[in-house]
């Protein structure tokens, strides 16, 4: 017997079922051929040859002679838990005004169930919130909680006399640099307090990072020239022009850290955000620069590599601040018994 369909006198409402079967086949194949090429996607290790230098995380960059130096400050509490028991370790932090989505990001890890060990710094919150987060830390969301010593650092990194430009972001190099010195050998993760990563990229990391140079951060649209002051070539006597043109920039949200094989880029960046002149440069701002991520965007490129990888395709999710509020009221019903 043979079968002919005329689509041509499908009556109306059949044509949209047919139309909408139709929609969702086509997405099932796409999603089929996606999951099937996404390795492809994430391991790719071609990158564009940048003049500088070639993928060498270890290549060191020369600072001006009478550049600002001193250690990350020392904690007295380093914690054997995170020594012996993590392999990764998650560091964020806020201060008063983003503890909506910090606590959201510690019940957003601790319901994926996700193995690593979270350090969180005070930047600045108010005494409530610190009791909340130690509270936290006795319920095993938090395993190490930290005071950033601001009075140590330079006076440009203050949140509280230089709030306009956010304190050029120094604090956040300066809390990772000091937790890459603490626990070297780990694989040290910063997330901004509306970032969250997916099961699949904590469980990817150890096998990712070689193929990435020991450092992993989602591709952030550009092109670098719109968020990288010129300032930045001047300090580092290099030439804007072999950067300007690269259309995209590394995200400062997540950024993954193998500390064996990129220590170096973390060392230079810490540097960096000692200097005004260097993350900062005059005649920087909000609008035409982006402190740490151009910075490390600078550094990275100048090494030979590029951050092409998207969020998507990581398992990243950024900007949750917004939803903090609901999540947080939701996890905390669902959980009332546990909290």
């Amino acid at each position: 017997m043979e079968i002919v369909i005329k689509v041509g006198f499908i009556k109306p409402k059949r044509k949209q079922i047919f139309f909408i079967m139709f929609t969702l086949i086509s997405i099932l194949v796409l999603v089929y051929v996606f999951q099937n090429i996404s390795d492809d996607i994430i391991y790719s290790t071609k990158e564009f040859s940048l003049p500088s230098e070639t993928h060498n995380m270890n290549s060191i960059v020369e600072f001006p002679p009478d550049a600002y130096y001193m250690e990350p400050c020392r904690h007295p509490k380093v914690s054997n838990a995170i020594k012996n028991k993590y392999d990764i370790i998650v560091v964020t932090g806020a201060s008063s005004n983003h503890f909506c989505p910090l606590k959201s990001l510690l019940y957003r890890l601790k319901e994926q169930g996700t193995e690593v060990g979270i350090i969180v710094y005070d930047f600045g919150l108010k005494k409530p919130s610190r009791k909340e987060i130690l509270r936290l830390k006795k319920l095993g969301y938090v395993t190490e909680f930290r005071a950033l010593n601001f009075s140590a650092y330079p006076s440009f990194w203050s949140l509280k006399t230089n709030k306009a430009n956010r304190g050029e972001y120094g604090w956040k190099i300066g809390a990772i640099a000091e937790v890459a010195r603490d626990y070297h050998g780990k694989i040290v993760v910063w997330m901004d307090s509306g970032t969250m990563g997916s099961e699949k990229y904590f469980a990817n990391l150890k096998e990712w990072l070689p193929h990435f140079h020991g450092f992993i951060s989602p591709a952030s649209v550009g092109p670098v020239s719109r968020w990288t002051h010129p300032g930045v070539y001047e300090y580092f006597h290099d030439n804007h022009t072999l950067y300007d043109d690269i259309p995209k920039n590394c995200a400062g949200g997540s950024i993954a850290f193998d500390t064996n094989i990129s220590q170096y880029l973390i060392n230079d960046w810490y540097k960096c955000a000692l200097n005004k002149d260097c993350i900062a440069p005059p005649g920087s701002s909000r609008k035409n620069h982006r402190q740490d991520q151009a910075l490390l965007t600078y550094l990275v490129q100048r090494r030979g590599i590029l951050c092409r990888t998207g969020r998507d395709e990581l398992g990243v999710a950024t900007h949750l601040d917004g939803l903090c509020k609901e999540y947080n009221r939701d996890y905390e019903e669902k959980n009332r018994s546990k909290l």
